[in-house]
Protein backbone atom coordinates (compact mmCIF):
# COMPACT_ATOMS: atom_id res chain seq x y z
CA UNK A 1 0.00 0.00 0.00
CA UNK A 2 2.77 2.58 0.50
CA UNK A 3 4.48 1.87 -2.33
CA UNK A 4 1.32 2.62 -4.11
CA UNK A 5 0.74 5.37 -2.08
CA UNK A 6 4.57 6.78 -3.50
CA UNK A 7 3.60 5.95 -6.93
CA UNK A 8 0.71 7.82 -6.78
CA UNK A 9 2.64 10.65 -5.33
CA UNK A 10 5.16 10.33 -8.38
CA UNK A 11 2.60 10.40 -11.24
CA UNK A 12 0.92 13.17 -9.39
CA UNK A 13 4.43 15.15 -9.51
CA UNK A 14 5.54 14.34 -12.87
CA UNK A 15 1.83 15.42 -14.03
CA UNK A 16 2.43 18.90 -12.62
CA UNK A 17 5.80 19.03 -13.86
CA UNK A 18 4.23 18.20 -17.66
CA UNK A 19 1.63 20.47 -16.97
CA UNK A 20 3.61 23.15 -15.81
CA UNK A 21 6.06 22.29 -18.92
CA UNK A 22 3.32 22.61 -21.61
CA UNK A 23 2.05 26.14 -20.27
CA UNK A 24 5.77 27.58 -20.32
CA UNK A 25 5.90 26.43 -24.22
CA UNK A 26 2.29 28.11 -24.64
CA UNK A 27 3.29 31.35 -23.17
CA UNK A 28 6.59 31.53 -25.44
CA UNK A 29 4.26 30.80 -28.60
CA UNK A 30 2.06 33.53 -27.95
CA UNK A 31 4.75 35.69 -26.80
CA UNK A 32 4.07 36.27 -23.64
CA UNK A 33 7.94 36.65 -22.28
CA UNK A 34 7.37 37.67 -18.93
CA UNK A 35 5.24 35.21 -17.89
CA UNK A 36 7.47 32.78 -19.28
CA UNK A 37 9.90 33.60 -17.48
CA UNK A 38 8.08 33.34 -14.66
CA UNK A 39 7.10 29.70 -15.28
CA UNK A 40 10.83 28.93 -16.07
CA UNK A 41 11.66 30.08 -12.42
CA UNK A 42 8.67 28.36 -10.61
CA UNK A 43 9.40 25.05 -12.90
CA UNK A 44 13.31 25.40 -12.42
CA UNK A 45 12.62 25.35 -8.75
CA UNK A 46 10.74 22.66 -8.54
CA UNK A 47 13.52 20.86 -10.56
CA UNK A 48 15.82 21.54 -8.40
CA UNK A 49 13.77 20.15 -5.00
CA UNK A 50 13.37 17.27 -6.75
CA UNK A 51 17.06 16.92 -7.33
CA UNK A 52 16.79 16.71 -10.90
CA UNK A 53 20.08 18.96 -11.34
CA UNK A 54 20.61 18.44 -15.17
CA UNK A 55 16.84 18.80 -16.15
CA UNK A 56 16.94 22.19 -14.41
CA UNK A 57 20.10 23.37 -15.93
CA UNK A 58 18.97 22.48 -19.33
CA UNK A 59 15.35 24.11 -18.51
CA UNK A 60 17.37 27.57 -17.62
CA UNK A 61 19.48 27.34 -20.67
CA UNK A 62 16.89 26.74 -23.31
CA UNK A 63 15.09 29.47 -21.96
CA UNK A 64 17.36 32.15 -21.42
CA UNK A 65 18.09 31.56 -25.72
CA UNK A 66 14.47 31.55 -26.29
CA UNK A 67 14.10 34.85 -24.63
CA UNK A 68 17.48 36.60 -26.78
CA UNK A 69 16.11 35.42 -29.64
CA UNK A 70 13.12 37.75 -28.65
CA UNK A 71 15.72 40.38 -27.66
CA UNK A 72 14.47 39.90 -23.66
CA UNK A 73 17.99 40.70 -22.71
CA UNK A 74 17.41 41.81 -19.00
CA UNK A 75 14.83 38.23 -18.44
CA UNK A 76 17.87 36.14 -19.86
CA UNK A 77 20.06 37.78 -17.76
CA UNK A 78 18.78 37.05 -14.99
CA UNK A 79 18.04 33.17 -15.98
CA UNK A 80 21.89 33.00 -16.62
CA UNK A 81 22.93 34.38 -12.98
CA UNK A 82 20.45 31.52 -11.66
CA UNK A 83 22.62 28.98 -14.00
CA UNK A 84 25.64 30.24 -12.94
CA UNK A 85 24.61 29.26 -9.11
CA UNK A 86 24.45 25.92 -9.80
CA UNK A 87 27.52 24.19 -9.62
CA UNK A 88 26.47 21.77 -12.42
CA UNK A 89 27.63 24.62 -14.50
CA UNK A 90 31.21 24.92 -13.70
CA UNK A 91 32.11 21.77 -16.42
CA UNK A 92 28.42 22.93 -18.78
CA UNK A 93 30.11 25.46 -20.84
CA UNK A 94 33.40 27.11 -21.99
CA UNK A 95 34.81 30.58 -22.07
CA UNK A 96 34.47 31.02 -26.01
CA UNK A 97 30.95 29.44 -25.40
CA UNK A 98 30.17 32.05 -23.13
CA UNK A 99 31.71 34.79 -25.77
CA UNK A 100 29.39 33.73 -28.05
CA UNK A 101 26.09 34.04 -26.02
CA UNK A 102 27.37 37.54 -24.92
CA UNK A 103 27.98 38.59 -28.82
CA UNK A 104 23.66 38.40 -29.50
CA UNK A 105 23.33 40.65 -26.60
CA UNK A 106 23.01 44.16 -28.42
CA UNK A 107 21.74 46.80 -25.42
CA UNK A 108 23.67 48.12 -22.80
CA UNK A 109 23.13 47.54 -19.62
CA UNK A 110 22.35 44.00 -20.13
CA UNK A 111 25.64 43.39 -22.17
CA UNK A 112 27.29 44.71 -19.38
CA UNK A 113 25.34 42.58 -16.21
CA UNK A 114 25.81 39.89 -18.20
CA UNK A 115 29.71 40.20 -18.86
CA UNK A 116 29.82 40.99 -15.14
CA UNK A 117 28.17 37.64 -14.27
CA UNK A 118 30.29 35.59 -16.63
CA UNK A 119 33.45 37.23 -15.40
CA UNK A 120 32.41 36.63 -11.68
CA UNK A 121 31.59 33.27 -12.44
CA UNK A 122 34.86 32.78 -14.18
CA UNK A 123 36.79 33.89 -11.29
CA UNK A 124 34.95 31.96 -8.63
CA UNK A 125 35.89 28.58 -10.71
CA UNK A 126 39.65 29.61 -10.96
CA UNK A 127 39.57 29.26 -14.83
CA UNK A 128 42.68 31.89 -14.75
CA UNK A 129 43.76 35.58 -16.61
CA UNK A 130 43.55 33.67 -20.08
CA UNK A 131 39.71 33.49 -19.87
CA UNK A 132 38.80 36.49 -18.04
CA UNK A 133 40.68 38.43 -20.61
CA UNK A 134 38.63 36.72 -23.08
CA UNK A 135 35.40 38.44 -21.61
CA UNK A 136 37.10 41.53 -20.87
CA UNK A 137 37.68 41.88 -24.95
CA UNK A 138 34.16 40.39 -25.45
CA UNK A 139 32.92 42.95 -23.20
CA UNK A 140 34.62 45.83 -24.83
CA UNK A 141 33.77 45.03 -28.61
CA UNK A 142 30.06 44.78 -27.52
CA UNK A 143 29.76 47.94 -26.10
CA UNK A 144 31.86 49.69 -28.71
CA UNK A 145 28.80 49.18 -31.16
CA UNK A 146 27.50 51.69 -29.14
CA UNK A 147 30.30 54.44 -29.52
CA UNK A 148 28.26 57.96 -29.90
CA UNK A 149 25.70 56.23 -27.09
CA UNK A 150 27.55 55.50 -24.36
CA UNK A 151 27.80 57.22 -21.04
CA UNK A 152 30.88 58.51 -19.63
CA UNK A 153 30.73 55.36 -16.98
CA UNK A 154 30.70 53.28 -20.29
CA UNK A 155 32.86 54.51 -21.71
CA UNK A 156 34.89 53.87 -18.69
CA UNK A 157 34.11 50.23 -18.89
CA UNK A 158 35.31 49.73 -22.10
CA UNK A 159 38.70 51.06 -21.46
CA UNK A 160 39.06 49.82 -18.37
CA UNK A 161 38.36 46.46 -20.29
CA UNK A 162 40.52 46.72 -23.62
CA UNK A 163 43.38 48.15 -20.72
CA UNK A 164 43.24 45.00 -18.95
CA UNK A 165 43.75 42.55 -21.77
CA UNK A 166 46.62 40.85 -21.96
CA UNK A 167 49.77 41.55 -24.45
CA UNK A 168 48.48 38.69 -26.64
CA UNK A 169 44.91 40.40 -27.20
CA UNK A 170 46.56 43.67 -27.14
CA UNK A 171 48.01 43.26 -30.45
CA UNK A 172 44.84 41.04 -32.39
CA UNK A 173 43.24 43.01 -35.25
CA UNK A 174 39.76 42.68 -32.89
CA UNK A 175 41.49 44.79 -30.08
CA UNK A 176 42.91 47.03 -32.10
CA UNK A 177 39.89 48.12 -34.56
CA UNK A 178 37.89 48.19 -30.81
CA UNK A 179 40.85 50.52 -29.64
CA UNK A 180 40.47 52.83 -32.26
CA UNK A 181 36.61 52.87 -32.48
CA UNK A 182 36.22 54.20 -28.90
CA UNK A 183 39.21 56.30 -29.65
CA UNK A 184 37.91 58.02 -32.50
CA UNK A 185 34.36 58.70 -30.00
CA UNK A 186 36.66 60.86 -27.44
CA UNK A 187 37.21 64.14 -27.54
CA UNK A 188 40.54 65.44 -28.91
CA UNK A 189 42.07 65.94 -25.04
CA UNK A 190 40.48 62.55 -24.14
CA UNK A 191 41.38 60.51 -26.92
CA UNK A 192 45.41 61.61 -26.12
CA UNK A 193 45.20 60.46 -22.79
CA UNK A 194 43.77 57.42 -23.86
CA UNK A 195 45.93 56.41 -26.35
CA UNK A 196 49.02 57.48 -24.45
CA UNK A 197 47.57 55.26 -21.66
CA UNK A 198 47.33 52.11 -23.99
CA UNK A 199 50.95 52.56 -25.30
CA UNK A 200 52.25 53.05 -21.66
CA UNK A 201 50.48 49.80 -20.72
CA UNK A 202 51.33 48.18 -23.92
CA UNK A 203 54.96 48.91 -23.12
CA UNK A 204 55.46 47.28 -20.13
CA UNK A 205 54.92 44.25 -21.39
CA UNK A 206 55.31 43.78 -25.56
CA UNK A 207 58.10 44.72 -27.75
CA UNK A 208 58.89 47.93 -29.23
CA UNK A 209 58.56 46.97 -32.65
CA UNK A 210 54.54 45.52 -31.57
CA UNK A 211 53.78 48.06 -30.08
CA UNK A 212 54.69 50.32 -32.36
CA UNK A 213 52.51 48.69 -35.53
CA UNK A 214 49.99 48.90 -32.92
CA UNK A 215 49.97 52.58 -32.34
CA UNK A 216 50.08 52.91 -36.03
CA UNK A 217 46.76 50.41 -36.57
CA UNK A 218 44.84 52.66 -33.43
CA UNK A 219 45.44 55.97 -35.45
CA UNK A 220 45.34 54.69 -38.95
CA UNK A 221 42.28 57.02 -39.51
CA UNK A 222 43.31 59.86 -37.56
CA UNK A 223 45.02 62.87 -39.37
CA UNK A 224 49.00 63.54 -38.92
CA UNK A 225 50.66 64.98 -38.17
CA UNK A 226 49.48 65.25 -34.64
CA UNK A 227 49.54 68.62 -32.49
CA UNK A 228 52.39 68.94 -31.07
CA UNK A 229 51.13 69.93 -27.61
CA UNK A 230 48.84 66.93 -27.74
CA UNK A 231 49.34 63.46 -25.94
CA UNK A 232 49.37 61.94 -29.27
CA UNK A 233 52.81 63.71 -30.64
CA UNK A 234 54.35 62.91 -26.55
CA UNK A 235 53.44 58.99 -27.54
CA UNK A 236 54.89 59.20 -30.66
CA UNK A 237 57.91 60.65 -29.82
CA UNK A 238 58.58 58.27 -26.68
CA UNK A 239 58.36 55.35 -28.79
CA UNK A 240 61.09 57.31 -31.10
CA UNK A 241 63.14 57.54 -28.08
CA UNK A 242 62.80 53.86 -26.87
CA UNK A 243 65.09 53.29 -30.30
CA UNK A 244 67.84 55.24 -28.84
CA UNK A 245 69.92 55.11 -25.86
CA UNK A 246 68.48 58.75 -24.95
CA UNK A 247 67.25 57.94 -21.40
CA UNK A 248 67.60 62.36 -21.14
CA UNK A 249 65.53 62.61 -23.94
CA UNK A 250 63.16 60.83 -22.44
CA UNK A 251 63.18 62.50 -19.11
CA UNK A 252 63.00 65.52 -20.98
CA UNK A 253 59.48 64.41 -22.69
CA UNK A 254 58.49 63.91 -19.49
CA UNK A 255 59.13 67.88 -17.97
CA UNK A 256 57.41 69.07 -21.44
CA UNK A 257 54.45 67.47 -20.98
CA UNK A 258 54.26 67.32 -17.33
CA UNK A 259 50.93 69.25 -17.52
CA UNK A 260 49.13 67.32 -20.26
CA UNK A 261 50.42 63.64 -18.44
CA UNK A 262 48.32 64.62 -15.45
CA UNK A 263 45.01 63.26 -17.53
CA UNK A 264 46.99 60.06 -18.14
CA UNK A 265 45.96 57.58 -15.27
CA UNK A 266 49.24 56.06 -13.94
CA UNK A 267 51.69 58.36 -15.97
CA UNK A 268 54.30 58.71 -13.60
CA UNK A 269 54.36 54.88 -12.70
CA UNK A 270 54.36 53.85 -15.89
CA UNK A 271 56.89 55.96 -17.67
CA UNK A 272 59.09 55.03 -14.65
CA UNK A 273 59.21 51.42 -14.95
CA UNK A 274 59.38 52.54 -18.70
CA UNK A 275 62.51 54.25 -17.82
CA UNK A 276 63.86 51.29 -15.70
CA UNK A 277 63.21 48.82 -18.63
CA UNK A 278 65.02 50.32 -20.98
CA UNK A 279 67.65 52.16 -19.41
CA UNK A 280 68.03 50.79 -16.00
CA UNK A 281 67.44 53.90 -14.67
CA UNK A 282 65.07 53.55 -11.19
CA UNK A 283 63.43 56.77 -10.26
CA UNK A 284 61.93 55.32 -7.36
CA UNK A 285 58.49 57.56 -8.17
CA UNK A 286 60.82 60.69 -8.08
CA UNK A 287 61.87 62.41 -11.58
CA UNK A 288 65.21 61.21 -11.88
CA UNK A 289 67.72 63.28 -11.10
CA UNK A 290 70.57 64.55 -14.35
CA UNK A 291 73.17 62.52 -12.85
CA UNK A 292 71.50 59.23 -13.13
CA UNK A 293 69.84 59.97 -16.13
CA UNK A 294 73.79 60.62 -18.00
CA UNK A 295 74.95 57.56 -15.77
CA UNK A 296 71.97 55.61 -17.68
CA UNK A 297 73.53 56.30 -20.76
CA UNK A 298 76.23 53.46 -20.17
CA UNK A 299 73.86 50.81 -19.19
CA UNK A 300 71.97 48.08 -21.22
CA UNK A 301 68.66 48.55 -23.01
CA UNK A 302 66.60 45.26 -23.24
CA UNK A 303 66.46 43.54 -26.57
Amino acid sequence: QVGALVTMAASRTERQLLKTQQRLTRAFDAAEFYEAEQLTLSLHSRLKGLERVEQAQKLLWTSLNRLLEHDRESAAVELLRLWFEDAASIDAISIDDLVALGARFNDIKPTQSFMAAAMDWNRSRGDGVHADVKLHLALATQLAKHVGKLSDDDVAVVKSSLLNSSSEYMLSPQWQQCTREVANSLSEADKGAFICEVVLQLLQKSSLGDVEAAFDAIMAAHPQPFAKTSLLSFTHYVLLTLHRDAAPLLAQLREAYASQLEAVTNADKLLDSLAKRYYAVNTGGQKPSLGSLLGSLFGNRPT
